[in-house]
């Protein structure tokens, strides 16, 4: 994946795809590249809000957290929590800090 303008940034597989109540940001599960995005439909600017590396699954900040193949996503009513699936778990996403929680043995802690 590549950051930045929506016109050359490089999605392998985009699954899907949530926006904020007042669309100014969207988010895309990127199931090829093992990534979440945003989308800042202002600036038509992408940036890897989660994954990049295969180990950690479920734990970590931004691109140091691993996200494996992940595919649906929903929002928090708040507008602050991304809740991710990959195969077999869900992760929790804080936006506003990347953290990416979750994973194996602490989904029960949501």
């Amino acid at each position: 994946m590549r950051n930045g303008i929506v016109d050359f940034a490089e999605f392998n597989e985009p699954a899907h795809l949530v926006a904020t109540r007042i669309g100014k940001v969207d988010f895309v599960t990127d199931r090829g590249n093992n990534l979440v995005c945003r989308i800042d439909m202002h600036t038509q600017e992408v940036i890897t809000l989660a994954g990049g590396k295969l180990g950690n699954i479920g734990q970590g900040y931004g691109t140091d957290a691993g996200v494996f193949l992940p595919d649906s996503m929903r929002m928090s009513s708040d507008e602050l929590t991304l809740y991710v699936t990959m195969p077999n778990q869900i992760v929790k996403i804080d936006i506003s800090a990347g953290e990416v929680r979750g994973g194996d043995h602490q989904i029960n802690h949501f």
